[in-house]
């Protein structure tokens, strides 16, 4: 090939005048090159004797009786240069000798998804096309050729409606949210495991009770859950307020529960649950109050009085009531 370069540049370099013509001569061992020139000022229909061959290069075509300096020879005519196997454990994969198996090895899954992760693809021939991921997307974590979802096991919620949270904090696993409650609204409380439930009534302290409490005047309201937790501060007139239960219990009386017969002025009237207390500060004339003041005891004569004035032969009488009579002393 260099020669015919040269032989080519020598054509540039002809006299002024004249041409130079390339034939080609083909024959059963080799192709020829001839180049001729010719002097344009003889005229065109000289004959074509007048040409001068100027160079001739021959290029071999057919491989017949090439072989190598190797003792054993290659007849590379009959004897094409065969393809070479690949070692045991290799297969052919894209024209490359591959170990299919380290291959699968390399690129274990199946499949790969691109909302999981960035993947490499690899074709490990027969035993199929393999995948390994190279990072995750948020929701997964990666490890080795795989992405594996998050663990979200202490975000109990799949949603956020009705869960009466006060605050809410998310974990992404896989393709799809979990959820857990930070605060709860009024009348819930918050768990450990980040759910909100209704609280007891109880758990107020004592004395708060789910309804109102009877002859409750005044309470102190909850929220328990949708609904309310009562405790009273205040009973009715005539009844009392335990400390320890919360409860309203009659007040106990002191004195009588009825009305005192006899008696003009009480000196109080209470209420004890739905009765009332009486304690009497005058007794009507011919009576005696009692040292509670709860009767008025019909007074009796005392020594030297009697209760009737027959036979009395005196001048004047001394007289005082006693219950509906009276009690007489001869002066």
């Amino acid at each position: 090939m260099r020669a015919i370069y040269y032989l080519l540049m020598s054509m540039c370099f002809f006299p002024y005048g004249q041409t130079a013509q390339a034939n080609v001569i083909s024959n059963h061992y080799s192709t020829n090159l001839l180049i001729e020139y010719q002097n344009q000022t003889k005229p065109s229909a000289e004959p074509k004797s007048s040409y001068q061959k100027y160079a001739a290069v021959n290029f071999i075509t057919k491989r017949n009786n090439i072989s190598t300096d190797i003792t054993t020879g290659d007849d590379l005519a009959n004897n094409p240069i065969k393809e070479t196997s690949c070692p045991s454990g290799q297969e052919k994969v894209n024209g490359i000798c591959t170990d299919v198996s380290a291959c699968k090895s390399s690129f274990p899954l199946s499949s790969a998804d691109s909302t999981v992760g960035t993947f490499v693809k690899k074709d490990c021939g027969s035993k199929g096309i393999g995948y390994c991921y190279t990072g995750c997307q948020t929701g997964w974590v990666h490890s080795g050729c795989q992405c594996t979802a998050e663990d979200c096991s202490n975000f109990p919620l799949s949603d956020t409606n009705k869960q009466n949270c006060n605050g809410i904090t998310s974990c992404k696993t896989g393709n799809t949210y979990k959820y857990k409650c930070t605060g709860c609204a009024t009348g819930y409380k918050l768990l450990s495991s980040g759910v909100c439930t209704e609280s007891a009534c109880s758990e107020y302290g004592a004395g708060y009770y789910g309804t109102q409490t009877e002859h409750c005047k005044t309470s102190d309201v909850k929220r328990n859950g949708e609904l309310h937790c009562y405790k009273c501060t205040a009973c009715e007139d005539g009844w009392e307020l335990s400390s320890s239960t919360g409860l309203c219990s009659e007040v106990k009386c002191s004195y009588t529960t009825a009305q005192i017969s006899n008696c003009i002025k009480y000196q109080s009237i209470t209420r004890s649950g739905t009765n009332f207390c009486y304690r009497c500060e005058t007794c009507a004339d011919g009576y005696t109050k009692n040292s509670t003041g709860t009767a008025c005891s019909a007074k009796t004569c005392t020594s030297g009085y009697s209760s009737s004035v027959s036979n009395f032969n005196c001048s004047s009488v001394a007289v005082y009531k006693a219950g509906t009579g009276f009690c007489y002393k001869c002066q």
